[in-house]
């Protein structure tokens, strides 16, 4: 999933692959495997988590904006919060075994 908000080549978004990275690890207190289970997105000193991560994402990438904007409303973001928190064991062992 990462790789298709990639392709959009956003010159103020700075991919930072997290494996192994020991700035990562320092800044969030978390092992690599924690990091790996949720999107980190860091602006300025602080770092967003999480489906909060994907909306500063989405607010960011012209084609996805729409997702941003659709969640903007307190119900939606509660619903994308619950959702993602929801998918996330399956997603995280889908791509762990692969």
């Amino acid at each position: 999933e990462i790789d298709l908000y990639k392709k959009e080549k956003i010159k103020e978004i700075d991919w930072v692959d997290i494996t192994n990275n020991a700035l990562a690890k320092k800044e969030t207190s978390k092992n690599s495997k924690e990091l790996l289970r949720r999107l980190h997105v860091k602006e300025g000193k602080k770092i967003t988590q999480g489906a909060e991560a994907f909306l500063i994402l989405w607010k960011k990438i012209p084609k996805y904006k729409f997702l941003y904007n659709f969640s903007k409303s307190h119900s939606s973001k509660t619903t994308l919060i619950d959702a993602y928190r929801i998918a996330e064991p399956t997603l995280l062992s889908h791509f762990i075994n692969k």
